[in-house]
């Protein structure tokens, strides 16, 4: 008999052992259960008691000794039953906690010329979608042919970037190919002017991006509720972002 669902049920080796001769013997006292199992008295009658508290065993007193009963096997069922009713009452609130749990975000770090060509990579995973992103003219210029390839792949997936950066040489003369790049450029000196650092928004990720002699890193941070509040401090700076032509 295959008595793993009664294991799956929290009995013990030694309970089950005890319901199952208990379904053979009928209205037995501790010594015929030890007996029958083959168990210590002791370990017998623990088990009973173990039994009796789960409601799968009963007891009387007959002539000063004690007897116990099992519970008849569509007892196990009913008692399933009451917990998935008990369960599914419960379910909602479950629900509801699990729907409130703190989002821990995602951190991968990416060092060295490969680790910021990963994240780029990670970028253009998302085809024909927008990304918003803060960009330090230093990275432009640091490894120019890489910059390229990441326009033309960006272009070949249809994605579409608006992006805020500070007015240098290289920035200007790419804004004026922001319509065929798919690109919208706005100039915001006080904000991103000698910074080394690119942010890019995307995908309910934000990518971190430093790309310079000094040091090449990439960080990917995945957080709904991290990504949402750049992206609302991204467009309050895009409708400013006319101050600086």
């Amino acid at each position: 008999m295959n008595t793993n669902i009664l294991k799956d049920l929290g009995l013990s080796k030694n309970e089950i052992n005890i319901y199952i001769a208990g379904l053979k013997l009928g209205l037995s006292n501790v010594t015929t259960f030890a007996e029958e199992t083959k168990l210590a008295r002791s370990t017998a009658y623990d088990s009973l008691k173990a039994l009796k508290e789960k409601g799968l065993a009963s007891e009387i007193i007959k002539s000063s000794s004690r007897y116990f009963n099992v519970a008849e096997p569509r007892i196990i069922l009913k008692k399933l039953q009451e917990k998935e009713t008990k369960l599914k009452q419960l379910l909602p609130e479950l629900e509801i906690l699990h729907k409130t749990k703190i989002e821990l975000p995602e951190v991968q770090f990416y060092k060295d010329r490969e680790g910021f060509k990963t994240v780029t990579e990670n970028i253009l995973k998302i085809k024909n979608k927008i990304v918003l992103g803060f960009v330090a003219s230093k990275n432009l210029e640091y490894l120019p042919i890489f910059h390229s390839q990441f326009r033309r792949k960006r272009k070949e997936n249809n994605i579409k970037i608006k992006i805020i950066t500070e007015k240098s040489k290289i920035t200007q003369a790419l804004k004026k190919d922001d319509k065929k790049e798919l690109r919208e450029t706005k100039f915001f000196d006080k904000i991103i002017k000698n910074n080394k650092t690119s942010l890019f928004i995307y995908d309910n990720k934000l990518a971190y991006i430093n790309a310079t002699q000094d040091e090449q890193l990439g960080i990917i941070t995945k957080n709904k509720n991290i990504v949402n509040f750049q992206k609302k401090i991204f467009n309050y700076l895009w409708k400013k972002g006319g101050e600086e032509k």
